[in-house]
């Protein structure tokens, strides 16, 4: 599993983007950063389900409309702030940090 997490010092957030990573499920992106971050396993987390519709959130990286690739998601799972470009990148924010990750959408 390669996860490819990048800490931006400038915004306070580990970042994956999504056309690095070998699988296309922003829900299973999402659980195996966590877990590398927790340094876990991915089964060892609680399940996703209990913060967000996993079927949903997949559903957004499968739009193609370009209203739909500027969606964001916001949410909480496991002690981290979750940010979800549809089409670019998850943004992971420890509880602590302050950055306003603002969910939003076109």
């Amino acid at each position: 599993m390669d996860n490819r997490l990048d800490w931006d010092p400038e915004l306070q957030v580990y970042r994956v983007n999504l056309d690095a990573i070998e699988y296309r499920s922003i829900s299973v992106a999402v659980v195996r950063s966590v877990a590398v971050l927790e340094d876990t396993s991915p089964t060892a987390l609680q399940p996703l389900q209990k913060s967000i519709d996993p079927d949903a959130l997949d559903d957004l990286l499968r739009q193609t409309d370009e209203d739909t690739r500027e969606c964001r998601i916001h949410f909480r799972y496991q002690g981290y702030s979750i940010r979800v470009i549809a089409d670019s990148e998850i943004r992971l924010s420890p509880s602590g940090n302050t950055e306003t990750i603002a969910a939003s959408g076109r």
